[in-house]
């Protein structure tokens, strides 16, 4: 039945037997039942299964509203019904307006949460197909305490750590570094019908949702850095619906009640969020009770909440296997005087001559790890700060030096130093039949046969890749990191380019980077240029300068949804090519293949390495 214009004052109504909305229709607007009752029923297995009754006073269709997916249920009038509809933007201006609005929208979302935790456990109880496949997925889950990936077909909770900072900022007197809390892997934070006055941020580490008998049994959920959980008890006054154990060495922040109730008064849009959240983990089950394979497990990195806007941060630059470009760049740039105002530089090979790598809040890595020493001096780095961050294409992806991998370091140094005095010596200190005493190799430096980006070893929070990176990269993060508001990435390199296409008439693609004074756009002249499929924020400085792009700041946002959908990074260099040359996509193909060939870092990437991309800025 149609909207009528005033129907959000006045209603609409229907008929006994009415359909309102069907399963898998699009759908914008919700609807608060006003007189009546309606049926919520869903598709399982093929036939029609009743979920839920709905009466005055409740509402549905809400999950249109804050989700880009189609209807999720149908709903059928049970009897002469009036029903208010509401679109978007009428209820976010009610919530926006009205805090109790929200409170009882969360209530009425947790109801529905507790429902669907009651459907879980009845068909964990009564159904064998699911409770085996739930057991399958929670043994895949829990290893040796770690969590580890449940299948191709895991779902990934949208990223809610800007929800986890609102709950921080809104309280002054909350010191992060000093309200976290340890659990250990295996560690019970709460059981199920405990009462609860506290809810949880998850700083590092996992926690595992489970309901029932047994943790081990009923595991449904997994919850990672950056993300809550126990709200539920404390917005509805009610006793704890599930157990959370640490599924591995864990830290948490708590946050108790009355400050959590205090900050959706004060903060509208924080209310709105945590509505947000409850309307996808309400989504999430349902999908799991239609397909328990939907078990969801996620890796993320390890979140510390933002500092204070007024707080000046301590930073250090930790250069490895480098040509130093990338530390040179930051003291050699007009935004320093930006950066020195934001933190306070404590450490840096190029600027100080200081041994002992101090304790910093943010330790910036630049260069690959291809000595044991650069190893030993990554670990110690990772140790050393809150967060760390992988400064330039070498650190990121290994880069230019990454390109040697496709050879045998033996052949790599004769090839380099084959004509010097003792070649293999210097640089194998200590191998199998070399007398020590006859070199000059320096103690302790030793080769690695590969050279590997830094998160081969350790954990990278955070990717500003670049040959070399726009110091205003770094400047930016910083900026977003110490709580104020990061400027917009262009989406891709040719956002600034400025080249012009043109017809070609070239017979040959070309995969050279030889600079050219024209200013017409290299792919459509034949030459290969790798911008559409490149990440934005060096302002365009190759092409600007007549040299085509060779991807240094990795790929873009679409690139990588690309890598996901299982799309080949050389499917998507062919069809950009095809686009912008006429002369046919078979000539690109060669030349992407000897880009490809040469070791270029970003035909080595695959979809398994999408987490990793999403986390570059």
């Amino acid at each position: 039945m149609a909207t009528e214009q005033g129907a959000e004052l006045f209603g609409i109504t229907y008929r006994r037997g009415d359909i309102v909305f069907r399963q898998g229709e699009p759908g914008t607007t919700m609807y608060v039942i006003q007189t009546g009752a309606v049926e919520v029923s869903q598709q399982e297995n093929g036939q029609e299964k009743v979920i839920a009754i709905l009466e005055k006073g409740d509402f549905f269709g809400e999950m249109a509203l804050f989700q880009d997916q189609t209807r999720s249920a149908t709903i059928t009038a049970l009897g002469r019904t009036r029903l208010i509809p509401l679109n978007k933007e009428i209820l976010m201006d009610r919530l926006t307006r009205d805090p109790d609005v929200s409170l009882h929208l969360l209530k009425k979302l947790i109801q529905r949460i507790q429902l669907a935790h009651r459907r879980y456990r009845s068909a964990c109880r009564e159904n064998d197909a699911f409770r085996n496949a739930i057991a399958a997925h929670t043994k895949n889950v829990v290893v040796g305490g770690q969590a580890t990936p449940a299948g191709e077909g895991a779902d990934r909770m949208p990223d809610v750590r800007h929800i986890a900072e609102k709950l921080l900022g809104a309280q002054a007197d909350v010191n992060p570094e000093r309200s976290i809390q340890v659990a250990d892997s295996g560690e019970t934070i709460f059981r199920e019908g405990e009462p609860g006055d506290t809810m949880y941020l998850v700083v590092s580490g996992s926690v595992g949702v489970s309901k029932g008998a047994t943790h081990a049994a009923r595991l449904i959920d997994t919850i990672g850095p950056g993300e809550f959980f126990g709200e539920m008890a404390l917005i509805a006054s009610i006793p704890r619906s599930a157990t959370v154990t640490a599924l591995e060495p864990t830290q948490l922040i708590s946050i108790d009640k009355h400050r959590l109730l205090k900050s959706i008064q004060n903060e509208p849009q924080l209310a709105i969020d945590i509505i947000k959240t409850l309307i996808l983990r309400l989504s999430f089950l349902e999908s799991v009770l239609s397909n328990p394979d939907r078990i969801r497990v996620r890796h993320a990195s390890p979140w510390m909440p933002r500092l204070k806007k007024q707080d000046r941060i301590s930073l250090s630059i930790v250069s490895l296997s480098t040509c130093a470009g990338c530390s040179a760049v930051v003291l050699d740039c007009d935004t320093l005087t930006d950066i020195l105002s934001m933190a306070s530089i404590n450490y840096c090979q190029m600027l100080m001559d200081q041994e002992e790598l101090p304790e910093s809040d943010v330790i910036v890595i630049d260069g690959v790890v291809r000595l044991k020493e650069d190893e030993r001096r990554l670990s110690e780095a990772r140790r050393r700060c809150r967060h760390l961050v992988a400064w330039g294409t070498c650190a990121a992806f290994a880069g230019i030096p990454g390109q040697a991998n496709r050879f045998e370091v033996e052949t790599v140094i004769e090839e380099s130093y084959g004509t010097t005095n003792d070649a293999f010596s210097y640089y194998f200190s200590g191998t199998t039949g070399i007398d020590r005493s006859n070199t000059y190799q320096l103690n302790g430096i030793e080769l690695q046969r590969r050279a590997f980006a830094v998160d081969s070893f350790v954990k990278v929070d955070t990717y500003l890749p670049g040959c070399p990176p726009k110091p205003s990269i770094l400047l930016d993060w910083l900026r977003g990191f110490t709580g104020g508001q990061p400027l917009k990435t262009a989406p891709i390199v040719c956002s600034h380019c400025g080249r012009k296409p043109l017809t070609s008439t070239a017979d040959k693609a070309s995969a050279t980077n030889a600079a050219t004074s024209d200013n017409y756009c290299f792919n459509s002249i034949g030459r290969v240029c790798l911008g559409f499929m490149t990440r934005g924020g060096c302002d365009s400085v190759c092409p600007k300068k007549g040299a085509p792009c060779w991807g240094c700041r990795g790929p873009s946002k679409k690139t990588i949804l690309g890598l996901q959908a299982g799309i080949t990074l050389e499917e998507i260099a062919t069809h950009g090519f095809k686009r912008r040359y006429t002369q046919g996509k078979d000539r690109f193909r060669e030349a992407i293949n000897r880009v490809k060939k040469s070791g270029h870092f970003m035909f080595d990437i695959d979809s398994d390495a999408s987490e990793k991309l999403l986390r570059v800025k």
